[in-house]
């Protein structure tokens, strides 16, 4: 289904390792937008932009992870 709604048949491994690696709602919520941007505006493909919006979706929702502050790793 995802395949057919983003109109890319031969993407069909990407796409499945892309939904295998992000969260569902991460899914769900690029999908939503994506359909939600008329034709014209995209540039590449409709799945290019996808793949594109899940990956900064994911990044954005992923905690920050701090430098290790640990003293035995400080160097002096």
């Amino acid at each position: 289904m995802l395949i057919e709604l983003l109109g890319d048949p031969n993407g069909e491994r990407a796409l499945r390792a892309l939904v295998a690696k992000h969260p569902r709602t991460i899914i769900e919520q690029a999908l939503q937008r994506t359909l939600a941007v008329p034709e014209s505006r995209i540039t590449r493909s409709r799945a290019a932009y996808f793949t594109a919006l899940v990956r900064a979706l994911d990044s954005h929702s992923q905690p920050q992870r701090p430098y290790d502050t640990h003293p035995s790793s400080a160097k002096t």
